[in-house]
């Protein structure tokens, strides 16, 4: 027999222990022996299974797992490499935005002196046609 080991509808788990008392109470009983005889599957052997059969008086509540420590650090060291990310990307930017606004004071500057070099140019020519017609 070449078992599935496809993830379950667990609906149709549900569906069918409804309808078929022996498959309920053998579910109950024995989950792992039930779903995998039933649904042709093969389940994962570190994995517990337990059911818990609803009543009028009885709900019962399930919980997620709590976060081990090693899951803890791996969360924290993926959000210290997306912050340590974020800074480098935001140095880049910051670094991109200085050179940008020093070359636009260099531009700025080159302009200046040249109006300054014009303009003594000019006065300069001023002078010497001045000069001359005297």
């Amino acid at each position: 027999m070449n078992k599935s080991s496809a993830p379950l509808n667990w609906s149709d788990i549900s569906s069918q222990a409804q309808s078929d008392p022996e498959f309920r109470k053998l579910l109950i009983e024995n989950p792992r022996q039930a779903i995998e005889n039933r649904f042709d599957v093969v389940l994962p052997k570190n994995v517990n299974y337990v059911v818990h059969e609803q009543t009028s008086d009885t709900v019962h509540l399930i919980l997620p797992p709590i976060q081990s420590s090693v899951d803890a650090q791996r969360i924290s060291d993926d959000d210290e490499e997306t912050d340590a990310q974020r800074i480098s990307d935001d140095d880049e930017e910051t670094d991109a935005q200085r050179i940008s606004d020093d070359d636009e004071e260099i531009d700025a500057q080159r302009i200046s002196d040249d109006d300054e070099e014009i303009d003594a140019q000019r006065i300069s020519d001023d002078d010497e046609e001045i000069d001359a017609e005297s």
